[in-house]
């Protein structure tokens, strides 16, 4: 019973070793209290507010109950200690039959008591199970309703099918099921070796960009390696340019490339023009070939919240990570500004975030303008939505500011000001349900900037480890 009481207790002892339990708080935090305000405004009954927030709550729980017990699965104990394989196992399989009954009686709270219900759990926990042992499985996942539109993909849909079936039927479709979530921990064989290193690689990626430091390409693996160069092309060009072209009007170029703290956007932009150009072949595809005759409005209205928090968030990346950048870069510092034509100190802070600020502007006029304009194709509450979300997001540059004029030691870890883009989501419904106009969001923002701007004092240090 010891043994098996430590490998329950496992997934949380990491999160709260690793400072996760305050970040998943935060996160429950975000979802939830949204929700309770969603359910108070729309005079949601009790049992509907149970219900979604067991479905969040049950959400989260499963997730970290996976992803501790893959991460016991280590492919030299499961071959060294078969017995360890299969008490995870059979943890694994005990709590997927308490979520199950616990996921029901809360889709059960939502839509009623149906027997497709069970089934439709069961899939989609054994979804998300396979997700935590192999992430790359999103992509096919996210593009297989839009490249085969008439395949049964959706968990409601096959679980009405199974319902449906005779109980023979069901009987080895559940033991099919079993077998597939008993799967996502391996034996130690050649696919589970190279699952664990692929999550490996995983870890010190998500580690490395938390702390702001680069990684190694040999460390991302041959396929990573291929598909980051599809994202990351447009900067590789840019750097190869500044270092073919080293002149003195350029050096403040070349070391905001250097610390890693800016000149982020030929990425970005490209980065968006996937995001907005895919967003809207995905929907022409949907609709002129899938289903013709879809309501172009409501396919906008319904994407509005996940166009918005993707754009805006990729806006906003450069300034949730420039201050764990500028600290964990500070020993490369003191012999990146001995480029030639470069200041020091004050000066230099000075006209780095000047050349920071520069960067959102530009970056937010480019994010903005194809938001705007996909939005202005729904109703009038979507360009509303829109219109108040890109406000909130224009002056966050100078809260950036702010964070990187105090950042000491190590910024590591998750922070509360690191989920700022997202709350846009709550003035922005707040200007959907008035209606209040696109113009007048954007003239707040510019107005709270132009606030904080005037408000702004220049830098009495310098950004860098160097003497002023």
């Amino acid at each position: 019973m010891s043994a098996l009481a430590a490998v329950i207790r496992h997934p949380w002892q990491r999160r709260r070793q690793g400072h996760g339990v305050r970040a998943t708080a935060i996160g429950l935090a975000f979802v939830l209290l949204p929700l309770t305000a969603f359910a108070v405004w729309r005079e949601l009954p009790l049992t509907v507010w149970l219900g979604l927030t067991g479905l969040v709550l049950l959400t989260v729980l499963w997730w970290s109950t996976v992803e501790g017990l893959v991460l016991q699965n280590r492919p030299d104990l499961a071959r060294l200690l078969p017995g360890q394989l299969r008490v995870l196992r059979g943890t694994l399989l005990a709590h997927a039959l308490v979520f199950v009954l616990a996921g029901t009686g809360c889709v059960a709270l939502l839509l009623g008591l149906r027997p497709a219900w069970p089934w439709m759990v069961a899939v989609t926990m054994l979804l998300m199970a396979w997700l935590v042992r192999s992430a790359w499985l999103w992509l096919p996942l996210s593009l297989a309703p839009l490249s085969v539109p008439w395949l049964p993909v959706g968990p409601l849909t096959w679980a009405g099918w199974v319902t449906a079936s005779p109980w023979s039927v069901q009987a080895a479709l559940a033991g099919a099921l079993l077998l597939m979530l008993m799967l996502v921990l391996g034996d130690g064989g050649a696919a589970h070796r190279k699952s664990y290193e692929r999550q490996r690689r995983w870890a010190l990626l998500t580690r490395a960009q938390s702390e702001g430091r680069p990684v190694s390409a040999v460390s991302l693996g041959p396929v990573m390696r291929g598909l980051a160069r599809c994202f990351t092309w447009p900067l590789a060009m840019h750097r190869r340019w500044l270092l073919r072209r080293p002149a003195p009007d350029n050096a403040l170029t070349r070391l905001d490339l250097g610390l890693l703290a800016g000149g982020q956007w030929p990425m970005l932009a490209w980065l968006m023009l996937l995001i907005v150009g895919g967003g809207m072949g995905a929907v022409m595809m949907l609709v002129m070939w899938a289903s013709p005759d879809t309501d172009l409005v409501r396919i906008v209205d319904a994407a509005r919240i996940g166009l918005c928090a993707g754009a805006f968030n990729l806006l906003c990346t450069p300034l949730l990570q420039r201050p764990a950048a500028l600290c964990s870069r500070r020993r490369e510092q003191a012999l990146l500004v001995l480029l030639p034509g470069v200041p020091v100190g004050a000066e230099l802070a000075a006209r780095l975030e000047a050349r920071w600020r520069r960067e959102h502007l530009a970056m937010w006029a480019l994010v903005s303008a194809p938001v705007l304009l996909v939005a202005a194709q729904g109703s009038p509450g979507t360009l509303s939505f829109a219109a108040a979300f890109s406000a909130c997001c224009l002056p966050l540059v100078w809260l950036s500011q702010w964070r990187h004029r105090r950042a000491r030691g190590t910024a590591t870890g998750f922070a509360l000001w690191m989920a700022a883009p997202s709350l846009g989501i709550l003035p922005a419904a707040l200007a959907e349900s008035a209606l209040v106009p696109a113009w007048a969001s954007l003239a707040t923002g510019v107005l709270v900037y132009a606030l904080c701007a005037w408000r702004s004092t220049p830098p009495r240090r310098g950004l860098l480890p160097t003497p002023g």
